[in-house]
Order: structure tokens, then C-alpha cells, then sequence
């Protein structure tokens, strides 16, 4: 009988189906997370490239905000060249190994030199005639200008070798004043509608600039043209006191005066919302576009209002409801409040004009300084109401905050501190419009009233609108008498 014995020899388990199977399922997971932890790593490399474009902005923000203020202290327009000597050589972020400010002269047909810097040495003045079809400053102002188009209002020229890029010269660049540059900024000054100049900041290299470094000299432009302003209309006061008789020279300096102090809220208003986007920049808040979008049209509007000596309760009105918007998103995490504004029937028809952005210091006062704690039980108000009283336009903003007796000026942590002068500024204009109409046996006064304190007797009583006299909070009155004047009849605003 024959014995059977079977004997099966399996493969090792690296041989088997299974186990390639599993190394196969392995690496397919390995590369899988590979994929993932690369598409991570590079999300945060953005992310953090993101965050340092944002800090450098902020950065660059507060360098332009501080110039600003240095150059808006001063009237005197060769200590305002010395300091942007001084400081555009520390400008973070912008390269300028030349910079220059040319400025139009009166008759508007030169091009004149006040402050040429390259490696950080001042150059000799020159002049440019607006005829010269090879001069880059004639081209942006003729451009700034027409105020239409790509170029209106700057250009970003990256390479001086492709002519490609300025299409609107037609001749050659030509070299103004020290050595040839390859890449170049060019951006308008104006103040209001009017263009006062040109300012640039050039390199030896190519390719160094960009839409943000445009943004960054507009704003710095701004301000110059701001600066020279303030100093051109000095020296016009001083021209005029050397030039008319004693009762002319009284009444052309205290307009040239007013228009100074008007003047200088549109830099107090500059300072301010840098600083409100500065800080909603740091702090990442998606409210910083909307808030720069609307900011970008109330500052079109101010640099108008500011070279007019009195505007339209229509166009007041309208500018407070936009910068009322505009305050809405700033202080959204802060509280919530109410605005109502109403124009009695008596005035339609009559033209009445006022001096222009008289009231927005008294609407950011309220904002800053009112709700600071908030009232027990009020949800925070503001009301603004134009009334007539006999030969008077009045005017009444009121809120419902903690009133002129308990104000401390305090402000949460969470925001910048910042220095108004605006409200001292109106009361210095009101005083000035009140020498300048001296003849007319009548004052445009300022009133203030703290409501938890005084009786309603005391006010002047135009309100038209159904709800009741708050209980608290801080009350102004502004009369003005309708045949007052803002500027002598000599200056041409």
C-alpha cells in the first residue's frame, strides 16, 4: 500500500496579491497627504506673504501720516522743502534715488523746479516751458489736466528703454537735471480741481515700481499740495499787507485767514481716517475696502468744499449723509446709532449758503466724544435741523449722549487717540466771519448746552420734528445771520 503525502509550499507574504495590494493602498495614501501638506504649506506662505504686505502698508501709512503732519504745521514753504528732504530718504518701500517737485507758475506756462533731490543731494532749479513735448512732468500735468483717461491722475513708466510704456509723450525723454533714470513715478498735485504741479520719484534701476508705490506717492502728493497751498496763500496775506490801504488789508487777511482754516480740516480729516484705516488694516477687518471705497469719495468731496468760501445747505447736507455712511462702519463694533437731519420748509427757495464743512466737526464730536459710556437706556441719536428765526438761519446738533458737564473726552482702547482741532477751528472761523462783517450790527454766534443742566427755555426753540427735547445729552446752535458774508468781495475764492 503506497503512502500519499501533499505537500503545498505558499509564496512569502511579500509575493502575495495581498500584500502588494496593502503597499500599493500605503503609498497612495502617503502621496495623497504629500499633496495635501504641500497645498497647506503653501496657503500659509500666501497667508503670511499677505500679512506682511499688510503690516508694510500700515507701516507706510503711519511714515506718509507723520510726514503729512509735519508739513501741514508749517507755512513757510522752504521749511516744508527742508523737511521732505529730510524725510523721503527714510520712506519705507519707495525707492527714490531721484525726487522732485515742479510746480506751474502763475500764468501756467512754465514748469518750475522747487526741489530736486538725487543720491540725497539738492540739484540747481530749472524750468521746463509747457510747450516742450520732451518733458514727462509737461506730460502729466497736460494729462491731470484734460482729467479723463488711464494717466490722469499718475503714471508708472518701469522702463524708460520701451517706449512702448508712455505712449502719451511725443517727443523723447529727455534728462531735466542729473543722471539718466531707467524707472519712474509721475503724479499730479492738486488742490481741488486746480493743478498746482508735478511730483516724481525716479531710479537707476528698472522694473522697481508698482500700483502700490503709485498710491503711496499720491498720498504723499496730496499732502505736499496741501502744504504749499497753506503757504502760498500766507504769502499772499503777506503780499496784501504791504499792498492796500489799512481797511482793505483788514478784510483781504482775515479772508485769506478763513480760507487757511478751511483749509486745514481737510488734512484734520486726512489724519483721522488714515488713522481709521490704519487700524482696520492691522487688525484685519473686512470692513477696512468699504470704509476706503466711501473715504475716496468724501475726500473728493472735501478737496472741493475746501477752495470755496461758502456752499449750499443741499450740498452740506449731502456731504453729511456721506460721512455719516462712512462713520457707520467705523464705530460698528462700538454702537449703533440713529441720525435724523430735516430742513425747514421756509428756507426752500431762499439760496441760503454757508461756510463750507462747518458742521462735520460737531457730528464727530458727538460720535468721539458722546456715547462714551453709553446713556443708560438711550440707544445713541444725533439731529440736525436748519431753521429760520427773523433774519437768522439756525442751526441745532444735538445728541442724546452723556452731556458737556460729565465729558471726560475718553475713548475704548480698541481705538487710536486722536488730537481734534476742528471744533476750536470752526469758533476761530466764526470769530474772523464776524470782523468781516462787522458793519452788519450782527454776529454769528455759537451756543452750547449741556441739556441735563440747563432749561429748554434757554435754547431757541426751530425744532419741527414730533419727538420730544431729549432729556440729556449735548445741544449747539449755530446763527448766522442771512446777509453775512465769507470772503471779502477782493478775493477771488
Amino acid at each position: 500500500q503506497q503512502l500519499r503525502i501533499h505537500i503545498s509550499v505558499s509564496p512569502p507574504y511579500w509575493q502575495t496579491w495581498w500584500f502588494l495590494l496593502s503597499l500599493l493602498l500605503v503609498g497612495l495614501v502617503i502621496v495623497i497627504l504629500a499633496v495635501n501638506l504641500k497645498r497647506q504649506n503653501s496657503k500659509l506662505r500666501i497667508r503670511n506673504t499677505d500679512l506682511q504686505t499688510a503690516y508694510n502698508n500700515t507701516a507706510a501709512l503711519a511714515d506718509l501720516n507723520e510726514i503729512g503732519q509735519k508739513l501741514v504745521a508749517s507755512l513757510r514753504l522752504e521749511e516744508n522743502i527742508g523737511t521732505i528732504m529730510e524725510e523721503i530718504r527714510d520712506l519705507r518701500d519707495l525707492r527714490s534715488d531721484v525726487f522732485a517737485i515742479d510746480l506751474l507758475d502763475e500764468e501756467g506756462q512754465m514748469l518750475e523746479s522747487r526741489l530736486s533731490i538725487e543720491d540725497g543731494k539738492r540739484l540747481d532749479s530749472y524750468a521746463v516751458s509747457m510747450d516742450n513735448v520732451d518733458s514727462l512732468g509737461v506730460a502729466c500735468v497736460k494729462l491731470a489736466l484734460v482729467g479723463k483717461g488711464p494717466n490722469a491722475d499718475g503714471f508708472i513708466i518701469n522702463d524708460l528703454a520701451d517706449r512702448g510704456q508712455y505712449p502719451f509723450l511725443k517727443g523723447e525723454p529727455g534728462v531735466q537735471a542729473g543722471h539718466p533714470t531707467r524707472a519712474t513715478l509721475f503724479v499730479p498735485m492738486r488742490v481741488g480741481t486746480q493743478v498746482i504741479g508735478v511730483i516724481t520719484v525716479q531710479s537707476y534701476d528698472p522694473n522697481v515700481y508698482s500700483g502700490y508705490h503709485l498710491n503711496m506717492l499720491q498720498i504723499l502728493g496730496a499732502y505736499t499740495a496741501i502744504a504749499i497751498d497753506h503757504s502760498r496763500a500766507s504769502e499772499a496775506r503777506l503780499r496784501a499787507e504791504r499792498a492796500r490801504t489799512r481797511a482793505e488789508q483788514d478784510d483781504l487777511i482775515k479772508s485769506l485767514d478763513i480760507k487757511l482754516l478751511r483749509s486745514q480740516l481737510s488734512p484734520h480729516f486726512i489724519f483721522n481716517s488714515l488713522g481709521t484705516i490704519q487700524y482696520l488694516v492691522s487688525e484685519d477687518d473686512p470692513r477696512a475696502d468699504d470704509y476706503t471705497a466711501r473715504l475716496g469719495e468724501i475726500m473728493r468731496e472735501v478737496m472741493m468744499m475746501i477752495t470755496q468760501s461758502d456752499v449750499s445747505l443741499k450740498t452740506e447736507s449731502d456731504f453729511l449723509r456721506r460721512y455719516v455712511e462712512a462713520e457707520r462702519i467705523r464705530f460698528r463694533n462700538e454702537y449703533e446709532f440713529q441720525w435724523r437731519m430735516e430742513t425747514a420748509p421756509s428756507l426752500t427757495g431762499l439760496g441760503v449758503r454757508i461756510p463750507p464743512m462747518l458742521l462735520q466737526p460737531f457730528i464727530e464730536n458727538s460720535l468721539e466724544h458722546a456715547f462714551y459710556p453709553l446713556p443708560v437706556g438711550n440707544h445713541p441719536e444725533i439731529r440736525v435741523y436748519f431753521g429760520q428765526k427773523a433774519d437768522q438761519l439756525v442751526i441745532v446738533v444735538q445728541d442724546n449722549g452723556v452731556g458737556l458737564a460729565r465729558h471726560q473726552n475718553k475713548k475704548p482702547a480698541t481705538r487710536p487717540r486722536k488730537i481734534s482741532t476742528a471744533m476750536e477751528n470752526i469758533r476761530r472761523r466764526a470769530d474772523l466771519i464776524n470782523q468781516l462783517n462787522q458793519d452788519k450790527g450782527c454776529e454769528m454766534e455759537i451756543r452750547s448746552f449741556d441739556l441735563s443742566t440747563v432749561s429748554p427755555n434757554k435754547f431757541t426753540l426751530v425744532e419741527t420734528w414730533d419727538l420730544p427735547l431729549f432729556e440729556q445729552g449735548a445741544r449747539f446752535e449755530l446763527h448766522i445771520p442771512l446777509s453775512f458774508k465769507f470772503s471779502a468781495t477782493t478775493l477771488n475764492d
